[in-house]
């Protein structure tokens, strides 16, 4: 049996196609074979049981006049650009202030990264508490 000599070019091109399988394997598998049924799924009328029925897209038309569904998107709206104009600046604004020469102890806040921070959470769940009941 002959043996295939590949060019160098054609070796690293095979092994670096090798290498990159599992991941694309991951990918198809995973992530768009899901997204392509659930994007098929959509346009049905299913349970999750049983025969699908082909609704077209009377499902979107039914999500779209849906009072609840208008007001979630414009709360995440309003919630994504409140955290994205105001918390953003201050992280900015903070790593700024920190990463100066002259601020003495610079070097402890990195530190309080080792902590967990459901303590944080707990606090402040605990200081609206307490405030509400006011």
């Amino acid at each position: 049996m002959k043996q295939i000599r590949l060019s160098y070019k054609h070796q690293q091109w095979f092994w670096g196609y090798l290498f990159i399988f599992p991941a694309m394997l991951g990918f198809f598998l995973f992530m768009l074979y899901p997204m392509l049924s659930g994007i098929l799924i959509s346009f049905t009328k299913w349970s999750g049981f049983g025969a699908q029925e082909w609704a077209g897209t009377a499902n979107y038309v039914k999500m779209f006049n849906d009072k609840h569904f208008i007001k979630a998107v414009w709360n995440t709206i309003y919630y994504t650009l409140g955290i994205l104009s105001i918390g953003v600046p201050l992280a900015l604004i903070l790593a700024m202030f920190l990463n100066q020469k002259f601020l003495k102890g610079r070097n402890i806040l990195p530190s309080c990264n080792k902590y967990d921070g459901s303590r944080f959470y707990a606090l402040e769940m605990v200081i609206e508490y307490e405030s509400r009941a006011r």
